[in-house]
């Protein structure tokens, strides 16, 4: 059965998103289905989203008052679902990943934020970003922030990290609270999610309260169901046409 048929685009991809994030680690995530697909969008795709180069008040800008209503907490919660996958050139412009442990949803991209020795690299044509080497069990590994990431610690991302962000303090949390960063990024996720939907969505379930009342209907159709059956049977055992009898 194609999923159309079951639900939109957009809870199709909320549904493989929430479920990525519960097998790699992360919290579990309610999902409430009912969104409609756009027809067209409006919007550029440049301007879906802070570019790497973006500063705090630009990040803002995009998550916070006025757009998504994200507060400065949850803007740092949310950012911290860079802790899964990789930047690669060819797409981004970027490299490497952001911290150790890629496939798995864990605090590790506020440990890195806060732990490691950033130096800032040139990759040409504008590109910048700030690097970090680490030597484990495996070897070296590099591990990267963007601009946009290093603002949630550093007042000035583009030059230097001498200067503290407000929003340190949460991002200094969060490398100490795993188990309380993913309760607040399972919240953010869903006010993100669900922005300017929420009337139209609905749960998976039924309310708990009509579940009896769902129970009981079943029992009382197949109560008749049986009872037609039964009717049949004996009418064709005795000879006669059900038809007639009915």
């Amino acid at each position: 059965m194609h999923y159309k048929t079951i639900c939109s685009r957009a809870d199709f991809w909320q549904i493989a998103a929430i479920v990525a994030i519960s097998k790699t680690g992360g919290p579990e995530i309610p999902f409430r289905w009912g969104r409609t697909d756009a027809t067209s969008s409006t919007i550029s795709k440049p301007d879906r989203l802070p570019v790497s180069s973006s500063d705090f008040a630009k990040v803002r800008s995009f998550l916070g008052p006025g757009r998504l209503g994200f507060t400065d907490k949850e803007i740092v919660a949310f950012l911290g679902s860079h802790t899964l996958g990789s930047a690669h050139l060819e797409i981004s412009g970027h490299r490497f990943h952001w911290d150790s442990t890629p496939h798995v949803f864990d605090n590790g991209y506020f440990q890195s934020l806060v732990r490691d020795d950033w130096v800032l690299v040139d990759l040409g044509n504008e590109t910048y970003q700030w690097e970090a080497t680490r030597v484990g069990p495996k070897g070296v590994d590099k591990v990267l922030m963007l601009i946009s990431d290093l603002c949630l610690k550093s007042n000035d991302p583009f030059h230097t990290l001498n200067t503290l962000a407000p929003t340190n303090q949460y991002v200094h949390f969060y490398a100490q609270n795993e188990a309380i960063w993913k309760k607040d990024f399972a919240n953010v996720w869903v006010k993100m999610s669900e922005a300017g939907q929420g009337s139209i969505l609905r749960n998976v379930l039924p309310d708990p309260v009509s579940i009896p009342f769902i129970i009981g209907v079943c029992v009382m159709i197949g109560a008749v169901v049986v009872l037609i059956c039964a009717i049949i049977f004996v009418t064709i055992r005795n000879g006669k046409n059900p038809t007639e009898t009915v």
